[in-house]
């Protein structure tokens, strides 16, 4: 892949999204029971973030989250966007292929959730 509207379009041929403010929206299904969303979107020309919320910043106990070991599990971090505390992972399109970004996506949403799990925050992402 080399451009954002090629990312797009592999996305929107492998799974039902949303338009999302200049991005786009999913919902990962992590087992039977949880789900967790997703957003993509352009950086710029050659980068896009993939973003999966956890909950509203006060819920979260940043220093519990980062003694658990959980951020370590996926390629990203936490971030505050809004008033949440996402999982972020930004990823190069010139080299990306189709599979690198599924298993991106699927590292992103998974993190979250643990996250999410394992401070009992329920699943409303």
């Amino acid at each position: 892949m080399a451009t954002w509207n090629d990312v797009k379009a592999y996305i929107q041929q492998n799974y039902q999204t949303e338009d999302f403010a200049d991005g786009l929206k999913l919902v990962f299904g992590i087992d039977n029971q949880r789900s967790q969303l997703a957003f993509i979107q352009p950086i710029d020309s050659n980068w896009i973030t993939i973003e999966s919320p956890i909950s509203p910043i006060e819920k979260v106990d940043a220093n519990k989250v980062l003694a658990s070991g959980i951020l370590g599990t996926a390629p990203g971090g936490l971030t505050v966007t809004g008033p949440l505390v996402m999982y972020r992972c930004n990823l190069y399109t010139d080299s990306i292929q189709g599979p690198e970004l599924v298993q991106a996506l699927e590292l992103v949403t998974l993190a979250a959730d643990n996250i999410e799990k394992y401070l009992g925050l329920g699943d409303d992402w």
